[in-house]
């Protein structure tokens, strides 16, 4: 599936959100998740290379991912984010 991941990320008002002056982006969202470490989690050696391979791969565009890696994203963004994040990644995810 195809995901653009230079969209970017709205607060419920519909302005863009942003880290200072840099818009946030799926891409951000989905490589600090990725790289991040979670307590309900065990990932073992090969997860987090997976993980860190993924996080590299990630660019501001179009990128094809296979179901498993969306899975992954999903999965990793719902433990390191709050509901207004977790809620438009995964619809952006979605294709």
């Amino acid at each position: 599936m195809k995901v653009d991941f230079a969209q970017s990320l709205k607060t419920l008002d519909g302005e863009i959100v942003k880290e200072g002056d840099k818009v946030v982006t799926l891409k951000a969202i989905c490589q600090a998740a990725l790289l991040g470490q979670y307590q309900q989690e065990q990932a073992d050696g090969q997860d987090k290379a997976r993980r860190w391979l993924l996080a590299v791969t990630l660019k501001d565009g179009e990128l094809e991912i296979t179901p498993e890696d969306a899975a992954l994203l999903k999965k990793v963004i719902g433990y390191a984010y709050a509901p207004l994040v977790v809620g438009q990644t995964y619809a952006m995810l979605n294709g």
